[in-house]
């Protein structure tokens, strides 16, 4: 539960906090980021009940059941889309030089 439900969720939210801040440019969809969220958060969730209830893959670190798995992966996608797609519409302002 540390692994999934608190380390990767931090690192999650600091990335989705970094990159507009670098980039100085809003995310592309914030509301793809929060459904995101919600989706690894409830498979968070939804996987330690599972563990708690003795339904698990039987495998050390994957021990989420398969349906688990896909929505984990779904968030992770949704959350890659708008990082590649804030940086891909970000705005450079290059200085002016003569030569």
């Amino acid at each position: 539960m540390v692994l999934f439900g608190f380390v990767t969720a931090v690192l999650i939210g600091g990335g989705l906090y970094i990159v507009p801040r670098v980039l100085k440019r809003r995310l592309y969809s914030e509301a793809t980021a929060n459904l995101g969220a919600l989706l690894f958060n409830s498979a968070a969730l939804i996987g330690g009940i599972g563990i708690l209830t003795g339904r698990t893959q039987g495998r050390e670190y994957a021990e989420y059941v398969c349906s688990v798995d896909w929505l984990i992966v779904i968030a992770f996608i949704l959350m890659g889309i708008v990082t590649v797609m804030t940086i891909v519409r970000r705005e450079e302002n290059l200085p002016y030089t003569s030569a």
